[in-house]
């Protein structure tokens, strides 16, 4: 998944940044303060996030750190002038994070923290095209690592933005845009256990570990919009 986000990462924001400036390269205009119709709109950057799983049965925690790829698409209405009704994606992904167990040092190199967010959002523009926007649904976590996944459940979701878009044609905005995403779930893990009989002789099992998964990231992006 990781790989994936940051190969759709260069090749979208190569697209969308060029097709707008192109079909009209003369001068940016005065801010659009009429939006109606379709409404799509893209955002393409950097994120620093936090995963942590912390153990239901056991007191042992696992923090997650680092910098990757945010890569989110929104696409719906405006349902007055200044407001948009949208289905939102969002994704973001950390590969090689740096890691802390219980305050002691782990090796996460080769592997990869990625979240999904999906669900309905709002975004609010000013008359000086200064928006904020929200979504809220159902997000998911991942960690990946020797082509193998460890997928979360389903749980609750929010994104947080705050931005200014320039108006380079009638229908394009391109500008910048920052927020939060927060994603809360539950895991279920299998872990390796060990117990020994009456005569000292090991035995080797599995056991099931419920544990509760959280990400918090925090992002810089460009951002294009279409209406």
């Amino acid at each position: 998944m990781t790989k994936l986000i940051n190969l759709l990462a260069v090749a979208a924001f190569a697209g969308f940044v060029s097709l707008p400036v192109a079909a009209h390269a003369d001068s940016f205009d005065a801010p659009n303060v009429g939006h109606q119709g379709l409404f799509l709109n893209m955002d393409i950057g950097l994120t620093s996030g936090k995963y942590s799983v912390d153990s239901d049965d056991t007191s042992g925690s696992i923090d997650l750190k680092g910098n990757g790829a945010e890569l989110d698409f929104r696409i719906g209405g405006f349902i007055t002038p200044h407001l948009a009704l949208t289905g939102d994606i969002s994704a973001n992904a950390i590969s090689d994070p740096d890691c802390d167990a219980e305050g002691m040092n782990c090796d996460a190199s080769g592997s990869s923290v990625s979240t999904a967010l999906i669900g309905p959002g709002l975004t609010y523009y000013f008359d000086n095209n200064l928006f904020i926007g929200v979504t809220l649904g159902s997000g998911k976590l991942s960690y990946d690592v020797d082509n193998a996944s460890i997928d979360s459940d389903r749980g609750f979701g929010y994104q947080l933005r705050i931005g200014h878009e320039w108006q380079v044609n009638d229908d394009w905005g391109l500008g910048i845009v920052g927020g939060v995403t927060h994603v809360s779930a539950d895991i279920n893990l299998t872990v390796p256990t060990i117990s020994y009989g009456s005569y000292g002789l090991p035995y080797y099992g599995t056991t099931e570990v419920s544990a509760s998964a959280t990400s918090t990231s925090f992002f810089v992006a460009f951002t294009a919009s279409f209406n």
